[in-house]
């Protein structure tokens, strides 16, 4: 019986395989006979209603009915084909999910490859990656002329092949969304505040009248009264648009908030001061601090997540202020007497009399420039940290006004990247150590695009003017913040251009403002002469050479586009390239997909417009061989946006894959974001700009470890020169380093001939007196040197910068030789 019921099973298995065969052999010829037209059509097999064949023929079975109950193979084939759609779809899942892997992998690497490549080149030193691809490079005379390393030929192939997968494949970057504009219709306020803004608008445009026409032909020098003016304007404005009623009653209700915000900003700021530039730390402003961060901490929900980057780019920015290796005054310390004169000297009436000067520092840098300066030196002290404190607190804001103008587009994600981006760049943290200006064109270049985003948001006067006074004061800060000018006017022809009368009324109105604030530079010729310093049209060679200047601009255009990972020139203790490689990577991913959105996104449109506009007029349209780093910075706030985009696709892509929360990707990115910032600012700057610790600065450094190591006594510190060289330069430190030296430690021994009077060997003598000899003194006359001081107990050692190049040497007594380094 057992034998029996396997020959049944064998032969019913056998049955219904050889059924499926004959059932898939003929359908070719099943599919002429099958009965089409009939509202169930069925296919039969030698009068019989076939399922399968049926199946294979129109995608589904026919209706149940007697004819095919009894055919072994349904319920064999019902089975089949749901088992083989659930292979199928998991097989289809499988395979999109790796090719998505696949797809996130091969951007991942196309954009890490350029950063990788300089980072073994200029971070690590590798010999052999400066050399890659030369043979290859250098059979084109144009690449191989260019100051671009060989591996650029693989970073080019790269960056294409990146751009081309961005336009073939389906994902895409967040789409910024168009703005929608406010309600044009202006509010209700009181009919005194209306009255007041209406004498205010039209009594000040008036007054502007009479003070331009009085400085034209009376010669009047605006000042105070032009100030005034500008801000009755403004005010005239505010009052017509704004009513006191509901702002006063938002105040009232957030009082304690904003004290909070307040508080904790100014304690920090009090904290980071005492810390970086006093004798020792006040614990007292450290206890304020902890104070003001409790106090704060009770409206923590409430604080916007903007307030603690700013908070973040204050420290960050102010790192390693007093870095002995960012000492060196060179032309950087015009400004600081500048702002010290101002200080010292000038009372308020002098001030309002240059106000709108454009004879500040060098007779090119408008005084207003200094102004500011000289305003957190006397809020804060006349030392190096408020002086160079003054730049790096505008960056801070500028931070808040690149979120500001960004998340209207894109969110607060995106808005909050970019500006983390920026409050970490190492370019600010090193380059904001030198006590220029040239930071404040940043601060004005994001005041304006955030006042235009105001305007085509708001369709308002008071957004106008506020834009127009943003434009003007770019004319009063560091020149660069004339080329980017135009960067605001674009945004504002993409989203409200003037094709109406109410628009074109607001453009007045902007225009207006402006003008207010440029007028007295009108009547300065001096002042447009200088611009020509800085661009091409100061190198005669290239103004009258078309196919040179041409050549020119190719060449910087392509130096400026590639500087966010190599820069053919470092200078200004910017190391490397204009942004960390973390960044530099993700700008690139950002940078190929919003070329994809060029046709369905204005502000892509816009964003890729004016980054080009900004890469001929910054980076191109100058008199230098390569872009000058005291102006790139202006090309940060778009390659941070550019890498907030990358970074927000790949978060995206990320969370897809593997379903963890954005937090888990975005914060350790941010982490190693900053790591890398950090690095690149001090370490990695302090060792390629070894060739910058001159004898100056190691002397500040012998200063500092002095003030350390042997506190008390004071150290003096003498040096030996002869009539050509004084120390001048190390008598401006005292008053920048106070911690550090004082005027009565420096003194200067200037010799005739090759020998010490018995005067200054008793001077000389003392045991807690470091003697220098000029480093550039004649060869002969410092071994003349030499027994004198040995018999007066100094010994020498050789002070040597941080690469281990000897820049002098120092004659020191036995116990303090803790100071040759």
């Amino acid at each position: 019986m057992e034998r029996a019921g396997v020959q049944s099973a064998f032969f019913m298995v056998v049955g219904t395989i050889t059924a499926l065969v004959i059932d898939f052999w003929l359908v070719s010829w099943l599919r002429g006979h099958s009965r089409a037209n009939e509202a169930n059509p069925t296919v039969k097999f030698l009068g019989v209603s076939s399922p399968v064949l049926t199946w294979l023929r129109y995608g589904r079975s026919p209706a149940p009915d007697e004819t095919w109950r009894g055919w072994p193979e349904w319920r064999l084939v019902v089975a089949t084909r749901q088992r083989v759609t659930t292979i199928l779809v998991k097989i289809r899942t499988f395979i999109t999910r790796w090719l998505g892997v696949m797809k996130v992998a091969v951007i991942l690497g196309l954009a890490a490859l350029p950063p990788t490549l300089v980072v073994r080149d200029r971070w690590l030193n590798d010999p052999s990656a400066a050399n890659w691809l030369r043979s290859a490079w250098c059979r084109i005379d144009a690449l191989c002329d260019l100051r671009l390393p060989p591996y650029f030929a693989a970073i080019f192939v790269g960056l294409v092949v990146l751009c081309g997968i961005w336009l073939w494949q389906r994902s895409r970057l967040r789409v910024a969304l168009d703005l929608v504009p406010e309600s044009p219709a202006s509010p209700s306020p009181e009919s005194a505040q209306v009255w007041v803004s209406h004498w205010l608008i039209h009594g000040s445009g008036l007054a502007f009248a009479g003070v331009a026409l009085a400085t034209v032909l009376g010669g009047w020098k605006p000042g105070w009264d032009l100030a005034l003016l500008v801000g009755a304007y403004t005010a005239g404005w505010a009052l017509r648009e704004a009513p006191l009623g509901p702002i006063a009653d938002w105040v009232r209700r957030r009082m304690d908030w904003l004290a909070a915000l307040l508080l904790a900003h100014l304690a920090l700021i009090l904290a980071l001061k005492s810390y970086w530039s006093e004798d020792a730390f006040q614990w007292l402003l450290g206890v304020l601090l902890v104070i003001a961060g409790l106090n704060l901490a009770r409206y923590a929900r409430q604080v916007p997540w903007i307030y603690w980057v700013m908070m973040l780019a204050l420290m960050l920015y102010t790192l390693y202020i007093n870095g002995w290796w960012f000492s060196s005054i060179g032309d950087e310390g015009e400004f600081f007497n500048a702002a010290y004169f101002i200080v010292k000297n000038w009372t308020a009436a002098t001030v309002g009399q240059n106000l709108f000067s454009a004879q500040g520092v060098y007779g090119v840098h408008p005084m207003f420039s200094s102004l500011v300066h000289a305003a957190f030196l006397r809020l804060l002290g006349a030392d190096f940290f408020s002086w160079r404190f003054s730049n790096l607190y505008l960056s801070a804001l500028s931070v808040g006004l690149l979120y500001a103008f960004l998340k209207p587009f894109y969110g607060r994600r995106v808005a909050l990247l970019a500006a983390v981006g920026l409050a970490a760049s190492h370019y600010l943290m090193s380059f904001g150590k030198i006590g220029y200006n040239n930071l404040q064109a940043l601060f004005t270049l994001m005041l304006g695009l955030w006042a235009a985003g105001w305007a085509a948001r708001a369709q308002r006067p008071l957004a106008f003017v506020i834009l127009g006074l943003a434009l003007g004061l770019g004319f009063y800060v560091y020149p660069a913040a004339l080329m980017v000018l135009p960067v605001p006017i674009v945004f504002l022809l993409f989203y409200a251009p003037p094709v109406s009368r109410r628009r074109a009324g607001l453009w007045a109105v902007m225009a207006l403002a402006a003008v207010m604030l440029i007028f007295p530079l009108l009547l300065q010729p001096d002042y447009w002469s200088t611009k020509a310093a800085g661009t091409f049209f100061y190198n005669p060679a290239l103004a009258a050479d078309p196919g040179a200047l041409l050549l020119h601009l190719g060449r910087n255009w392509l130096y400026a586009l590639f500087s966010f990972l190599y820069l053919p020139e470092e200078g200004h203790f910017v190391a490397v390239s204009i942004v960390d490689p973390l960044t530099g990577g993700l700008a690139a991913i950002g940078f190929a997909g919003l070329i994809g959105q060029v046709r369905r996104s204005r502000f892509a449109a816009f964003w890729l417009l004016s980054f080009a506009l900004t890469l001929v007029l910054v980076g191109a349209a100058h008199d230098r061989n390569f872009p000058p780093l005291t102006r790139l910075f202006l090309f940060l706030p778009w390659l941070v946006v550019l890498a907030a985009l990358g970074l927000d696709w790949l978060v995206t892509q990320l969370n897809t894959m593997t379903r963890l929360p954005a937090a888990a990707w975005v914060a350790p990115t941010l982490t190693a974001l900053i790591a890398l910032n950090v690095y690149q600012a001090y370490p990695l700057s302090q060792s390629r700009f070894d060739f910058t610790q001159s004898f100056d600065v190691l002397f500040l450094r012998l200063a500092s470890d002095a003030h350390v190591l042997y506190p008390d006594p004071p150290t003096t510190f003498a040096v030996i020169t002869d009539p050509s060289w004084g120390i001048d330069g190390f008598r401006k430190l005292p008053l920048l380093y106070p911690r550090w030296i004082s005027e009565a430690q420096l003194r200067q021994v200037t010799l005739t001939e090759p020998r010490l009077t018995e005067h200054d060997l008793v001077t000389l003598a003392d045991p807690n007196t470091l003697v220098m000899i000029k480093p550039w003194l004649e060869a002969e006359w410092q071994t003349a040197l030499d027994a004198p001081l040995r018999s007066i107990g100094k010994e020498p050692c050789e002070m040597k910068t941080t690469g281990g190049d000897v820049r002098f040497v120092l004659w020191h007594a036995p116990d303090l030789e803790k100071l040759c380094r």
